[in-house]
């Protein structure tokens, strides 16, 4: 695991570009604090530079550095991730003739690129965003894993090509500009965090999970190849057998993903909150009796939101060296503060705060863990699943003029209410009724902003940046909206989150329900079987009743929230009262004033409104970026 960075320059000489990509590399520097190289290639029409900060997981030894250079000098690579099969490549090449200097997955993938081209990464089970340099084509190949759990940011203008893990790199090159993109910061209001591969600044972008892209140094330009694809179920390979059960399929599916994931030469831990992925997790390898576990919990002191007594019950369960950190005032403050610095772009999903906590105390023991995230989004876990099967499927049969003229009705009588709780909940019901793609009906669903409430609170430079997703509804809504959930919230929010918040304190996180042979199947398995009535993830619990036979199924799912009401009412206070002031409002011009100080007041004095908490966490968290990375 480690941070990459690199350009393509046409107009900077090799002596200048030793300098820049230095400063950019250092800035991943929590990356891959074991070590750091560079490398500049130039020839007639460019200049190709090469960062990389090292976290030393596989191979110790100085033979597993990058940037690596394949033996007969065709090729250079820089790869952040883990190819977990590389071992069984590997033998695969050395029967076809390629020798190895090192006993690292990286000179494996530059190897498999020699022998197979981009038709690589199919032979790839893993987390990987890398590129490579081939001198025969003056050409520079940039891939990203298929469910996109490896960052990979792409920053371009007509004579500069930058990419790297995160986007601070492109800050410390002189020629970047940081010119904030309008549509990305109301993305960003209504999700919490900026999706549809956007950045929040101009000509950044991100490259898209499971594509290729190819770029000719000479003219920058460049071709984009995917070669997975969950919409379209391209590069799937993995189907259901008929010959056998669905959860003995299914576990053994898990059995191999989980055990990939354990290969490492340093101590390899588990994110443990109680609930039924990750109790799963530990408790298949555990029971495999060849891992000794180490288990990290959060807990909250505010009972409401604590769950770490499960977490702990299924460590005693499973006998695991089970550590657990209690989320107080001075860890709340401590981290908001840093917050702002672990996530170069705003980002408003209130778990990064205990997500920080844990990875800095799991770090102390581990330099990598495993984390379950993934499991609602393939099971059906999440409370909207629910709404949809019983309810919405109904609702969405109806002719889509008649759910509009119902809209409006609704939006004609209680846009006047809508400060109440009532009022508030049935413009989430107009927006429900008048979307029109499963983007809206998203939206409806999880934002804390109606469509009339979010052209309130911006001003009136952004409100004509709102977007709409030309996705149309199916005949099946929930895949739909499965799809879309793994499209952008998982790969927006989740993935963000985790990567962020574990590379800070240098720890590498593992996904092994993201194995993207774990993903095709859950894909092929109709909802039936993992929801039913309000039974969800019901595939999951009968695996699960396996290990632990006395796990409580019944208690209601809680998600990773955390009490950020009390947070701004006490433990943040003070960043509250700073950050949501006139003052810095105005400096950043993206919110209406009058709107804000009219939802604090209300907040302030504990009126129920749908998201209004969340509403005001955004904004907080806008401002907060805005301060350390704009003003």
């Amino acid at each position: 695991m480690c941070g990459i960075s690199g350009f393509i320059d046409l107009n900077l000489n090799p002596l200048d570009a030793d300098s820049v990509i230095r400063d950019m590399t250092l800035s991943l520097e929590h990356r891959g604090p074991d070590g750091g190289e560079i490398l500049v290639h130039s020839n007639d029409s460019s200049v190709l530079a090469f960062g990389h900060r090292r976290l030393s997981i596989i191979d110790l030894s100085n033979l597993g550095a990058q940037p690596m250079t394949c033996s007969d000098n065709s090729h250079i690579i820089v790869f952040n991730g883990e190819i977990y099969n590389f071992k069984d490549i590997q033998g695969v090449l050395v029967k076809k003739g390629y020798s190895f200097k090192s006993n690292s997955d990286t000179e494996v993938i530059l190897n498999s690129f020699k022998e197979w081209g981009i038709n690589c990464v199919n032979h790839f089970i893993g987390m990987f965003s890398f590129a490579i340099y081939s001198k025969s084509t003056n050409q520079l190949f940039l891939c990203r894993d298929r469910l996109g759990v490896k960052p990979f940011f792409i920053y371009k203008n007509e004579s500069l090509f930058m990419f790297s893990s995160e986007v601070k790199a492109f800050l410390k090159n002189p020629k970047f500009s940081k010119e904030i993109e309008q549509s990305a910061v109301v993305d960003y209001i209504q999700n919490g965090f900026v999706s549809s591969n956007k950045s929040i600044y101009k000509n950044v972008e991100v490259l898209r999970p499971g594509y290729w892209r190819i770029i000719n140094l000479d003219s920058l330009s460049f071709n984009d190849f995917c070669y997975w694809n969950i919409d379209e179920q391209k590069g799937f390979s993995v189907k259901i057998t008929q010959d056998e059960r669905i959860e003995d399929q299914l576990e053994r599916l898990m059995i191999s993903a989980f055990s990939f994931r354990m290969i490492a030469d340093v101590p390899i831990g588990v994110f443990l909150s109680g609930g039924i992925d990750s109790s799963l997790l530990t408790g298949i390898l555990s029971k495999s009796g060849k891992f000794d576990l180490s288990t990290f919990t959060v807990g909250f002191e505010n009972i409401n939101f604590d769950e770490s007594k499960y977490a702990k019950d299924v460590s005693l369960h499973f006998g695991t060296n089970h550590i657990t950190k209690i989320c107080n005032m001075n860890n709340i403050k401590e981290l908001f503060l840093e917050s702002s610095k672990v996530f170069d772009e705003p980002f408003g999903d209130s778990s990064s705060i205990p997500t920080m906590l844990v990875s800095r105390m799991a770090s102390e023991v581990s330099k990598v863990v495993l984390s379950a995230d993934g499991g609602d989004e393939l099971f059906f876990g999440y409370p909207h699943y629910k709404l949809i099967n019983k309810w919405l499927k109904f609702v969405f049969a109806m002719p889509f003029s008649l759910r509009c003229k119902i809209s409006k009705i609704i939006r004609m009588f209680f846009s006047n209410y809508k400060y109440s709780k009532i009022g508030s909940f049935l413009l989430v019901l107009s927006d429900i009724l008048n979307s029109k793609n499963v983007s809206d009906l998203s939206l409806a669903l999880q934002s804390p902003f109606s469509e009339l409430n979010l052209g309130d609170t911006l001003s009136l430079d952004f409100i004509n940046d709102i977007d709409t997703y030309a996705i149309e509804y199916t005949v099946n809504l929930l895949r739909e909206i499965q799809i879309f959930d793994i499209s952008n919230f998982l790969q927006n929010d989740i993935l963000v989150k985790v990567d962020r918040a574990s590379m800070y304190y240098s720890l590498e996180c593992r996904e092994p329900f993201l194995d993207h042979r774990l993903v095709e199947f859950a894909l092929q398995l109709n909802s039936d079987f993992n929801l039913h009535g309000n039974n969800q993830k019901i595939v999951l619990k009968n695996i699960l009743k396996k290990y632990m036979p006395n796990y409580d199924f019944n208690r209601p799912k809680r998600g990773f929230d955390s009490p950020i009401r009390k947070w701004m009412t006490s433990d943040l206070r003070e960043q509250f009262d700073f950050y949501l002031s006139d003052t810095c409002l105005s400096k950043t011009n993206v919110f209406n004033i009058r709107e804000v100080e009219r939802l604090k007041s209300l907040f302030l004095k504990n009126y129920s409104i749908r998201g209004l908490d969340r509403r005001l966490w955004f904004i907080l968290n806008y401002q907060h970026w805005h301060q350390r990375w704009i003003s």
